[in-house]
């Protein structure tokens, strides 16, 4: 058993190469629409995950002030 990443899932499961269970998700993904959730599949079950960017020790501020912008950007495009 293995939670992975969407994309991955996706083209792993279309390559016959694993079976796409449930989505551990809150609704079923767009990506994979045949796909039900856990709590479709009858268990009560929703997998948050999260990123963060790190950094070594001594980058400067403003550097670190930029890509923080820079991320926030990015996140917010559609692509």
């Amino acid at each position: 058993m293995y939670f992975a990443p969407v994309n991955l899932a996706r083209d792993q499961s279309a390559a016959g190469k694993v079976s796409a269970v449930a989505a551990a998700t809150r609704q079923a993904h767009s990506g994979m629409p045949n796909v039900p959730t856990f709590t479709e599949a009858g268990l009560s079950f929703v997998y948050d995950s999260w990123f963060g960017l790190m950094a070594p020790r001594g980058v400067p501020a403003p550097l670190l002030d930029k890509i923080s912008k820079d991320w926030a950007a990015a996140m917010k495009t559609p692509g």
